[in-house]
């Protein structure tokens, strides 16, 4: 569950980024949760309408630990769980 929570905290962080105060009326958070009948499998996606994979996220997100987000409240080890 640890990805799925860092990808909507992801989300939210790029909404607020993208539209500040105006982030409850034009941000955009889906996550989508998906399983076969067998519940063998499953897959989420989250999308959102915020900032996008810009090149600071971008090498944030390659980084194994970074203070890109630090100020927000993000740690950069979310890829390490």
């Amino acid at each position: 569950m640890q990805p799925l929570f860092e990808a909507i905290s992801n989300a939210i962080h790029s909404v607020q980024a993208k539209f500040g105060n105006e982030v409850s009326m034009q941000g955009r958070i889906v996550v989508t949760v998906n399983t076969n009948r067998r519940k063998e499998s499953v897959w989420m996606t989250v999308e959102d309408n915020g900032t996008g994979l810009n090149d600071r996220n971008w090498v944030a997100f390659t980084t194994t630990d970074c203070d890109n987000k630090i100020e927000i409240g993000g740690k950069g080890v979310g890829r390490l769980r």
